[in-house]
């Protein structure tokens, strides 16, 4: 089965739930209203009828704005993506503009709790459809139905990236067909030079070309592989980075009638965004502080007589602005793990390590310390994770736009480790993933990442 037939079948699907949603909205709404008890009224109800003739108005309403928002675009379907912000910011419009068609309307007294109550449910349940669609939708595609095969023209450390990338998201329904240029060691298949692109196209019949050149390629000849691809009848994509802007926020304008690019500072540039990234890490970390204290003493004690030394470890860290502040952490090794060795890469097996420390590395546990530095400002809950001075220093010398990061503060968890990048994972690629989150960021992308944080933390294999 080819990727567009999966697409068309769950959006079918999709359409499909979202109709039985939108359509069952109205009882359950009056049951909870009026039968259920929870919530009280002054007998008698009114009758449904009036609410059921106007229902077909309400569900196409709420269809109209979801597919404005792009809830039934094929790029919602590609990478498995439920679309919760979408959805809620299509359920906001939809539920006001049944409010105001149900004000304008004067045969009928609407209650505006029912409608209210309509557009909650419709958020849940259209969410938990969705989010079962796509757990199906990402089990095919592990198994191979309905892929996307990808090749990837490029021959450099970008396109083992992407290979990469595709390697660790298998559900994501991107299969890897091989590579187009330059013959290079470890870069297989290789499917041919890029001079023989339309006919590699046609004779392997992939469905996207991924162009990943090296920086050093030209801009024009990144363009014209781009026209051979339009004219093969393939659909091409670039990495963001291909001229140079990375991630970027990019707006395009028109000056004197020409089509100009403006580039636009990062959300946590305003003073208000970064009072409400402020009240989101204190609104979660107090609570979290008071919840989890019997558990940080539980830790505690496991730390103090598994071995000698300090319960927590102090170790420097860069933070915004290239600051350096103490980041506290549960202590994992010996005391002395860097006496002879100096500042190093923790590594599978390590033996410095503690009993007790290898089980909160792989938990993330020994990392709890560090909401006492959300409190005190030095960090945020979401942000590129702070790396040491001696590090950094190396760091800004081989990786471009390394020290971007530091415009924002850093956190305890991140866009990268939010994405399966952990522990020893390339830092190039690392900072790709913070320089997004710094370009774009929003008080609901930092939710998606402390909740997909959750889910990984468990998981990943990097962290020793």
């Amino acid at each position: 089965m080819r990727s567009y037939q999966l697409h068309r079948i769950f959006l079918g699907l999709t359409l499909l739930a979202d109709l039985a949603v939108l359509g069952g909205s109205l009882p359950l709404a009056w049951w909870i209203r009026f039968d259920s008890g929870w919530l009280a009224f002054v007998p008698p109800a009114p009758p449904i009828g009036p609410y059921a003739a106007k229902l077909p108005y309400a569900v196409i309403a709420w269809l109209l704005v979801m597919n404005y928002a792009g809830l039934y675009r094929r790029q919602s379907f590609v990478v498995g993506r439920g679309g919760t912000g979408a959805l809620i910011a299509s359920a906001v419009v939809a539920t006001g503009l049944v409010f105001a068609l149900g004000f304008v309307y004067r045969g009928f007294s609407y209650s505006r709790l029912i409608l209210a109550l309509m557009g909650v449910q419709n958020i849940v349940l259209l969410r938990v459809a969705r989010g079962l669609l796509t757990r199906a939708q990402v089990a095919l595609r592990r198994r191979g139905v309905g892929v996307v095969r990808l090749a990837i023209l490029g021959d450099g450390d970008e396109a083992k990236a992407v290979a990469a990338s595709l390697a660790r998201h298998p559900g994501y329904g991107f299969r890897l067909a091989g590579f187009i240029g330059p013959r290079r060691a470890g870069l297989s298949p290789h499917l041919g030079s890029a001079d023989r692109l339309e006919e590699i196209v046609m004779r392997t019949r992939v469905d996207e070309v991924l162009l990943a050149p090296r920086p050093s390629v030209s801009r024009a000849a990144v363009m014209g592989w781009a026209a051979r691809c339009q004219r093969a009848g393939v659909e091409c994509r670039m990495l963001a980075d291909v001229f140079g802007f990375l991630t970027t926020r990019l707006q395009l304008e028109e000056l004197f009638g020409m089509p100009i690019m403006s580039v636009t500072p990062s959300p946590l540039a305003s003073r208000g965004n970064r009072l409400l990234k402020r009240a989101l890490d204190l609104a979660i970390t107090v609570p979290a502080l008071v919840v989890l204290s019997p558990l940080l003493g539980l830790i505690a004690l496991a730390v103090k007589l598994d071995s000698p030394g300090p319960v927590l470890y102090r170790q420097e860290r860069v933070g915004r602005g290239g600051m350096p502040f103490p980041m506290l952490k549960f202590r994992s090794m010996r005391a002395d793990a860097e006496r002879h060795t100096g500042p190093v890469w923790a590594k599978a097996g390590d033996p410095r390590r503690t009993r007790t420390g290898a089980f909160l590395r792989r938990t993330s546990l020994d990392e709890l310390p560090q909401l006492l530095n959300v409190v005190t400002g030095e960090m945020s809950l979401v942000g590129p994770r702070p790396e040491r001075p001696h590090f950094v220093k190396e760091f800004a010398r081989r990786v471009p736009r390394y020290g971007e990061r530091h415009a924002v503060f850093p956190g305890i968890t991140g866009w990268s480790q939010a994405n399966g990048l952990r522990g020893d994972t390339p830092v190039e690629e690392r900072t790709k993933y913070d320089l997004y989150y710094v370009e774009n960021w929003s008080l609901w992308l930092d939710i998606r990442i402390i909740f997909r944080t959750g889910l990984e933390v468990f998981h990943h294999q990097e962290a020793y």
